[in-house]
Parts: C-alpha cells; structure tokens; sequence
C-alpha cells in the first residue's frame, strides 16, 4: 500500500532545540518537524492506536492531523508522534519513541501490544509475525 504524504514521524517540542534546525512549522508554540533516520527503530509507546482521524468525513481538514499530533505530543509527554494512513484512510496518530537495537525495540513492541514496528534503515514496516 503506498503511503500518504501526510504519513510521517514527527518531532514535536514546545521549546526548539538544535535537532529541530528546519522546522517546518510552529503552531500554539509547539515546534515540529517530519524526521528520518539511516537506522534504528520507530516503536508507539502506548497500547493499540493513541487516536484515529476518518479522512474521509465530510468536516475532515489535513490541519486535524497536524492538531492530534500535537495534542498526542503533549497529553502523552513525548517527543516524537508516527502518523500512518490504513487502507480504509483511517489516520492513525502514535507516540512513539526511537529505540536503537531492533531486540530493545521487539521487547518494547511487545510490552506495549504494537502490531509493527518501523525500521528506518530499510524505510519500511515490520510486522508482529516477522519479529
């Protein structure tokens, strides 16, 4: 399934730091930006999906998913929040957190009943069953 641009992680701060040199934007004083690594793993730190988005409501605003992505930032305290795009167009917002080792990051997956993780050297998804 190919994925929507919107489809990202993204690093989200309330004060900006180096690692936030080209923001792309600042909205009610959170700084963020899409982020990319050549290695390591992207992993949701609470159960299941934080919140979901129907993109094709009749109301729907590309700027919601910007919002709940700043919402999940600061309601759940954390400093990166993965959005993906199912084939039904449900966005899905996810905090998650950059875990080096993909063992560390399988563990974390598991505790926190993820379905996949993100692979950054590979830009693609592993699944539960590929663990």
């Amino acid at each position: 399934m190919e994925s929507h641009p919107r489809d990202a992680t993204y690093s989200v701060m309330t004060e900006r730091h180096n690692e936030l040199i080209g923001v792309e934007e600042k909205l009610n004083n959170v700084y963020h930006k899409k982020v990319s690594y050549s290695n390591g793993y992207q992993v949701g730190v609470v159960e299941g999906t934080y919140t979901k988005i129907h993109t094709n409501h009749v109301s729907f605003k590309e700027e919601n998913i910007l919002s709940a992505v700043l919402e999940c930032a600061k309601e759940i305290e954390c400093n990166f929040v993965g959005v993906w795009t199912d084939k039904h167009g449900i966005a899905h917002i996810d905090p998650c957190e950059f875990i080096h080792h993909r063992y560390n990051a399988v563990i974390m997956a598991e505790d926190k009943k993820q379905l996949s993780i993100w692979d950054w050297e590979n830009m693609e998804e592993i699944v539960k069953a590929d663990w």
